[in-house]
């Protein structure tokens, strides 16, 4: 029966015959792509294995209502206390008191 497919060890017109790779190095042979993958593990690791700054960064936080009368006192002292404000709004107690609802926060 015959085949189907022929099979031309010849090259096509217009193309090269292939080379014959037998002295030749390949790129993984190369000192440079060595020390690339070197490299290239080390900053994986790296990523993967050292906690980043961001990630060990603490915060406690404060919650305050100073009346009118002791507001500037107070934030002054928070702040001196090395709080920073993140929030504020005013608000009314039950006898018609302003106050200012405040949430602060400082590194641990």
């Amino acid at each position: 029966m015959p085949s189907q497919f022929e099979f031309n060890d010849e090259p096509s017109p217009g193309r090269s015959a292939p080379t014959q790779r037998g002295n030749e190095r390949s790129a993984s042979d190369h000192p440079w792509f060595r020390r690339f993958v070197v490299l290239l593990l080390v900053v994986i690791n790296l990523q993967l294995f050292v906690p980043h700054h961001s990630a060990a960064e603490r915060w406690e936080y404060l919650v305050a209502a100073p009346a009118d009368r002791d507001f500037d006192d107070r934030i002054d002292e928070l702040g001196r206390g090395g709080w920073e404000l993140i929030s504020a709004r005013r608000a009314t107690g039950g006898s018609e008191k302003f106050r200012y609802e405040m949430i602060f926060k400082r590194k641990r």
